[in-house]
């Protein structure tokens, strides 16, 4: 390959218009400008001829020092004529800028990307990159995004790994939904969202194509048809999930929601059809009855820790820091909330207890009157933040946790009893009177919840 050095006037040499690199650092280009002045262009530019036009080029390598000797007023740069393929010229700028690390997130992608549309293969790129073929496939997968999202991103700051977590998630248009939280304290939220979500789509396909197997119509609604179960969905439920016995002798159907499957089917029309149907109308009575019962229990025991957290804040009792600051945190954390939202930036909890059905709770918790206003909030967090910090945790416990019952079929839920105790073990520390009735409540012994043993008999 014939190679020329000479002197060409730099009006006629312009960036690579397919330059992997987008963004120059204004002042480091002011700097090389002022040596260039002094010392000249010491390395020369390699360009190639511009297509379709004569004794006109494009500089594959040395674009930042063609730009600064333009600022440096130069009329002409030296530099290596070259003869490349488009692949070659766009493989050679990558390569270049990658060894110099001047690239950011974006911009390797986005060459990448270039590379793999003019038919560079991953194995061919890792060779003259020296990188991982892993590490090319993640930079190639961040082509698949909004790519206004990912130079925004990018530009202020975002990494490589930031982006390798939006990969768990196979819809793309919830991946550029997410990729908008890059950088902020919502990210890792907005995050596991999705993929919780992801996961539940997932088991509901699951559980959809298993119910089609043997299922004759999907119900519109349950009336004169024989509930069997609900079934949630859950990963387990999915993988353990069977077709009924009797699926090939009588007709199934179910009804989704957001959050499962009801199966139910015909009620058998036989000597003990009567007897069916009136142990059927048995169950949902006693289920309905024992759901109110609870509703009742619930509201008695949340008036009961209000009344006491009340008469805690108001005269003065405080979890004993050397003992409890360190388990608080946890508490916190584990309990969804965030400081920084409350007393900094958008403030959106302490909005929602003004604005929303917890106001009630907060203001009970405070000793504040109902149409309490953020400006009162803000008082008590200024003059007592402890007071303030143990208030807004008994809040965020009672909104997120409750009695490990399941709603559906009031059984007792033991995978939830831990998360559900972390509420009374808060209180415990400010020795709060736990009754024997929340105590049977929190371990599946009230008498309000339905038995296993006790429905299998039935």
């Amino acid at each position: 390959m014939e190679k020329k050095i000479i002197e060409i006037p730099i009006r006629k040499v312009e960036v690579h218009p397919r330059n992997v690199r987008l963004t120059y650092s204004e002042e480091g280009l002011k700097e090389l400008a002022e040596s260039i002045k002094e010392h000249g262009v010491l390395q020369n530019l390699t360009v190639v001829p511009m297509p379709d036009s004569e004794d006109c080029y494009w500089t594959v390598i040395g674009n930042r020092r063609l730009l600064a000797a333009k600022m440096a007023g130069l009329e002409t740069v030296p530099c290596t004529v070259v003869e490349l393929s488009e692949k070659d010229q766009i493989a050679t700028m990558l390569l270049e800028n990658m060894q110099r690390k001047d690239l950011n997130p974006y911009e390797e992608a986005k060459g990448f990307q270039m590379c793999m549309e003019l038919g560079i293969k991953e194995e061919e790129l890792s060779k003259r990159t020296g990188l991982s073929k892993s590490t090319i496939k993640h930079r190639i997968k961040m082509a698949e995004l909004d790519q206004k999202v990912v130079a925004e991103k990018a530009a202020a700051g975002a990494t490589i790994f930031d982006f390798i977590k939006l990969e768990k998630i196979k819809n793309i248009e919830t991946r550029n939904a997410v990729a908008r939280y890059i950088g902020t304290d919502k990210f890792s939220s907005a995050l596991s969202y999705a993929l919780l979500s992801q996961e539940r789509e997932i088991c509901a396909e699951i559980l959809r194509e298993k119910l089609a197997a043997f299922t004759r119509i999907s119900a519109s609604e349950h009336k004169n048809k024989l509930f069997v179960q609900y079934i949630p969905k859950r990963k387990e439920a999915a993988e353990s999930f069977k077709a009924p016995e009797d699926c090939k002798d009588i007709n199934y159907y179910y009804l989704e929601d957001e959050s499962g499957f009801t199966l139910c089917k015909d009620i058998p029309y036989n000597e003990d059809a009567e007897k069916a149907a009136a142990s059927r109308a048995a169950k949902e009575n006693d289920l309905a009855r024992r759901k109110a019962e609870f509703e009742a229990l619930k509201e008695e025991k949340q008036k009961k820790r209000l009344s006491f957290i009340h008469e805690a804040q108001k005269t003065g009792m405080r979890i004993e820091l050397q003992e409890a600051q360190k388990y608080l945190a946890q508490l916190l954390m584990t309990g969804g909330f965030n400081l920084q939202h409350h007393m900094g930036g958008e403030k959106w909890r302490l909005r929602q207890y003004i604005n929303g059905e917890e106001g009630k709770t907060f203001s009970e918790v405070f000793g504040l009157s109902e149409n309490f206003t953020f400006s009162d909030v803000m008082k008590i967090c200024e003059s007592d933040t402890w007071k303030f910090i143990q208030g807004i945790a008994y809040c965020e416990l009672e909104r997120l946790n409750t009695f490990p019952v399941r709603s559906w079929d009031m059984k007792f839920w033991p995978d939830e009893e831990i998360e559900c105790r972390k509420l009374y073990d808060f209180l415990a520390l400010l020795d709060y009177p736990i009754d024997d009735e929340e105590e049977a409540l929190l371990n599946g012994t009230h008498e309000v919840y339905v038995k296993e043993d006790k429905e299998d008999e039935e």
